[in-house]
C-alpha cells in the first residue's frame, strides 16, 4: 500500500502546478463509506489526507471494498486477485463499454511488497512512454530483479523447511 501512497500526488495539488485535468492519471481505489455522518466524497478525501500515511494505509485497508473491486475486475475481464494498476483513457463505468486497446494493465499479483513502488514508478513511465516511445530495458530489468526477489524468497523459505527437516532427522 505504502508504494501505491507515496508515489500517488493529490490532483489538487497537480493542478495548483498548472497541470491539466485531462493530462493526470487518477488513482481510484474502491472503498466503503467511513464517514458516520454521511458526508461526501470530497469530505472523506479531505478527511484522509489530514492522516498521517500509517493512519490512511490502515484506513484504506479497513474500508476496501473487495466485492466492488472484484465487480471491477469482472468488468475489466481481468483474472486473479491482483492488485492490478489499471488506466484507460476515461473514468471506467459500468454502464459504458471499453476499449480493450485503450486499456494499460499492470498485474502485481507477483510483485514483493517491497518493489511494488517501483513497479507503480515504472507504470507512470510507461503510461508517458505510450504518449511518445520509451524505453524497453527498464521493463526488462525490473522484470528481472522482481524474479530474482521472489527466487531469494523461495530459497529462503526452502532452506529454512530442509533445515528443520534435518535437525527433525537426526
Amino acid at each position: 500500500m505504502d508504494g501505491y501512497l507515496t508515489e500517488v500526488d493529490e490532483v489538487s495539488r497537480l493542478e495548483k502546478h498548472g497541470i491539466d485535468r485531462g493530462e493526470i492519471n487518477v488513482l481510484y481505489l474502491p472503498v466503503e463509506h467511513f464517514l458516520t455522518d454521511g458526508g461526501s466524497a470530497e469530505t472523506m478525501r479531505e478527511h484522509a489526507s489530514a492522516l498521517a500515511r500509517d493512519e490512511q494505509r490502515i484506513l484504506l485497508l479497513e474500508k476496501y471494498d473487495f466485492t466492488r473491486a472484484r465487480l471491477m475486475l469482472d468488468r475489466l475481464r481481468l483474472e486473479g486477485e491482483g492488485p492490478y494498476i489499471v488506466t484507460y483513457s476515461e473514468p471506467v463505468a459500468a454502464e459504458r463499454s471499453m476499449e480493450r486497446n485503450r486499456l494499460m494493465v499492470q498485474d502485481l499479483s507477483r510483485v514483493p511488497p517491497d518493489l511494488i513502488r517501483l513497479w507503480v514508478i515504472e507504470f507512470k513511465r510507461q503510461i508517458a512512454g505510450h504518449r511518445g516511445g520509451g524505453n524497453t530495458l527498464r521493463p526488462f530489468l525490473l522484470i528481472l530483479r522482481t524474479e530474482i526477489a521472489n527466487i531469494a524468497q523461495a530459497f529462503s523459505v526452502t532452506r529454512e523447511a530442509v533445515a528443520g527437516f534435518i535437525e527433525v532427522t537426526e
